[in-house]
């Protein structure tokens, strides 16, 4: 047995490394040999059998998959462990007529169980190190469960699993963190935490009031209404009362404020521009699509609304979190397939909307584009995407007759 722990992580880039050496999933598209790496990893402590490791691998393909193409891909996930060292691929797979299993004599340390320690630490350990510990569990963090894989069956729950926890250690580190008057942190640490729990109302509520803290309340009204439009526009619902009272005071501030010439100007510059598409909210989009309907019959131009949907299944939690995951996946296909000045906004749990200025067959064609990158890049996602292109309708505004010279009489 070699003195050397073997590190892994999947709470990053999926990665192995043992003493000086290192491997990464560099793959540009989902592997079945890293896949099948991570099942062993996930699974060290038991003995995994040629059905179970078909089913859990290949899934609705199992049925056509024979044991030579799990014994070829073993092959292959034996030779990636030899780059580490070369009596791994011999060593560190074990085989017998039940099965395959990791061997245990070979000590490996995962960041998501080191993740799920320093929670668990951290939630009972005496106040005064408990930021601390919740700072160093946080900072593992740093994409979801086997992000790339998302999609796999057995990977779903594991990566929800993992997500609440994180969410959950967050909330409480916030709580700290506001006790502390460190506003700063919380503002940071909430918009980090919104990216992966997007309607989280207490976070919103952190945030509005770091940001109340910092006196900078222009903001802190920005991050309500945004709050409220995510809210309505996806899950029908409003802010609850404890986010009105703090829009209320956040208003009360602004009324002694006003915008001069450079602040407006600042307000109105996009600050970082990327190339592709504006995503906005739907209350947002709403107005663009306003706005064309007023000019599209002055210009003449060619407008139309694409709508892509993911297919739902049902509403349990790990339902929703594949839900969540496939609708980021899809929006990073949007932002690379789209052109520059196309408008984009999610306007329920299940679908994005995209304002074209194309012509009805190639905005299908666009439609149809996105949704075939989206296959391409994720080809394992069992995720179902439809699309539909309606036209803009020119707003006609009757114009008001200007009115006749009036005629007094003089008495």
């Amino acid at each position: 047995m070699r003195s050397h722990v073997i590190r892994v992580w999947m709470l990053d880039k999926f990665s192995v490394a043992y003493g000086e050496q290192k491997i990464e999933d560099n793959a540009k598209r989902v592997s079945k040999v890293w896949l099948l790496l991570a099942y062993l990893l996930c699974n060290r402590e038991r003995i995994l059998t040629q059905n179970e490791l078909l089913a859990q691998i290949w899934g609705d393909e199992a049925d056509g998959a024979s044991g030579g193409i799990l014994k070829t891909t073993m092959w292959r996930v034996r030779q990636l462990l030899e780059t580490l060292d070369p009596q791994f691929g011999k060593d560190m797979i074990l085989y017998n007529s039940n099965g395959y299993r990791w061997n245990p004599e070979y000590v490996v340390e995962t960041d998501f169980d080191a993740f799920e320690a320093l929670c668990k630490q951290a939630a009972q350990a005496v106040h005064k190190d408990r930021i601390g510990l919740y700072r160093e569990a946080l900072s593992l963090y740093e994409s979801d469960f086997l992000e790339r894989y998302s999609a796999e069956a057995w990977v779903t729950p594991l990566a929800a699993y993992y997500n609440n926890l994180y969410v959950e250690t967050a909330i409480s580190q916030l709580a700290l963190l506001e006790q502390a008057l460190l506003y700063e942190e919380v503002q940071k640490l909430s918009i980090v935490v919104l990216k992966r729990s997007p309607y989280n109302e207490t976070v919103y509520q952190y945030l509005m009031r770091a940001l109340m803290g910092l006196r900078e309340f222009r903001e802190a009204d920005e991050a309500y209404e945004e709050l409220r439009e995510k809210l309505f526009a996806n899950l029908g619902v409003l802010p609850d009362k404890e986010s009105q009272l703090l829009c209320k005071e956040i208003r009360r501030h602004l009324n002694h404020q006003f915008f001069s010439a450079d602040v407006l100007r600042d307000q109105l510059i996009e600050k970082e521009p990327e190339s592709g598409p504006i995503f906005c909210d739907f209350y947002v989009f709403r107005q663009f699509y306003q706005a064309e309907a007023r000019s599209v019959s002055r210009r003449g131009d060619a407008i139309h609304v694409g709508m892509l949907t993911v297919a739902e299944s049902d509403n349990t939690e790990q339902a929703q979190y594949f839900m969540e995951q496939t609708m980021n996946m899809l929006q990073k296909q949007l932002a690379g397939q789209l052109r520059q000045g196309d408008i984009v906004s999610r306007c329920s749990a299940s679908q994005f909307v995209i304002l074209l200025q194309a012509n009805y067959e190639n905005s299908n064609m666009v439609c149809e584009r996105v949704i075939n990158a989206f296959a391409k890049a994720y080809p394992y996602s069992p995720a179902k995407i439809g699309h539909v292109v309606l036209s803009l309708e020119p707003l006609q505004v009757p114009r008001k007759q200007p009115e006749g010279k009036k005629k007094y009489s003089w008495k």
